[in-house]
């Protein structure tokens, strides 16, 4: 039994280990850049929301058993652009109500932005009231108020 000439065998290994090669190069470099935009994206991040904070200036509950509450929050921190991506009020009960206009972005330092919940069941103001939770965009920056709202 003859086998393949030591030539032919050469060519076709060099070739083997050439596709190979270009098909790892390109996964290789494709993993590559998708690594270092999602590093890029991460550390932008990071850095833009170094200085944020947020402060809940205070809460105003209209109404009763289907009321309205209106939340003033201000952006207090040194970073602009910030995004409050959720609101939430929470009765004694365990009921949570979320703002109708959340996500509110774009709020700037110093800027002021009003948050709306519309129905919210507070039967009875201020005691129905356990508390008010507002998260941003920024991880770990958010407020909680759980003092007494102002009731009209």
């Amino acid at each position: 039994m003859k086998g393949i000439s030591p030539l032919l065998a050469s060519i076709m290994l060099i070739a083997i280990v050439v596709t190979v090669a270009s098909l790892t190069s390109g996964w290789v470099t494709s993993t590559v850049r998708s690594a270092a935009a999602s590093t890029t994206n991460k550390t932008e991040t990071s850095l833009d929301c170094s200085g944020a904070s947020i402060s809940i200036d205070n809460i105003y509950i209209v109404g009763n058993a289907s009321a309205s509450a209106r939340v003033v929050v201000r952006n207090n921190g040194q970073s602009d652009g910030m995004t409050i991506q959720s609101a939430q009020i929470y009765n004694t009960t365990g009921n949570n109500f979320t703002a109708n206009n959340t996500p509110l972005t774009s709020l700037n330092v110093g800027t002021i932005a009003t948050l709306t919940f519309f129905p919210v069941n507070l039967s009875t103001c201020p005691n129905a009231f356990s508390e008010l939770r507002v998260t941003t965009s920024c991880g770990g920056i958010s407020d909680v108020f759980n003092d007494r709202p102002r009731c009209l």
